[in-house]
């Protein structure tokens, strides 16, 4: 067939409770995965997540609570299963990128799938690693 233009996701947006600590966010992705905020206030933040991609959070518009019901407790073994959407993002430095994430205690393993990063060498094994919350910091 003919050539096609690829196309591509350029911008995610996350909505947030309002009053949420944009700085601490852009400062999260900034130290932990190496993803530089590029623009922040006190009702957003946009991520440079690629060459031309960018992850905003931002106020919930409607000022509606964001909830994630989509979290379910594991019962066999206590931890929390993800069912939502999740975001992957390319790092370029895997190792310290696990380090800095496990150092503020917000590395996640859901255990729904079978690639589980519980330490740093799974992580490496795997090439991924998953992170449910977002920390300042600061």
């Amino acid at each position: 067939g003919e050539s096609s233009e690829g196309l591509a996701v350029t911008e995610l947006i996350v909505d947030a409770p309002q009053g949420s600590n944009f700085a601490g966010i852009g400062r999260f992705y900034g130290h932990v995965l190496g993803a530089p905020a590029t623009s922040v206030t006190d009702t957003f933040c946009t991520i440079a997540v690629g060459t031309r991609q960018t992850l905003t959070f931002r106020e919930s518009p409607d000022g509606a609570d964001v909830r994630h019901e989509d979290l379910v407790e594991d019962e066999e073994n206590g931890t929390m299963m993800n069912y939502g959407a999740h975001v992957s993002i390319y790092v370029r430095n895997l190792k310290e990128a696990y380090r800095r994430a496990e150092g503020l205690g917000v590395t996640y393993v859901n255990t729904r799938f079978k690639r589980r990063a519980w330490n740093l060498d799974e992580a490496v094994e795997d090439c991924m690693f998953r992170i449910l919350d977002i920390v300042d910091p600061a």
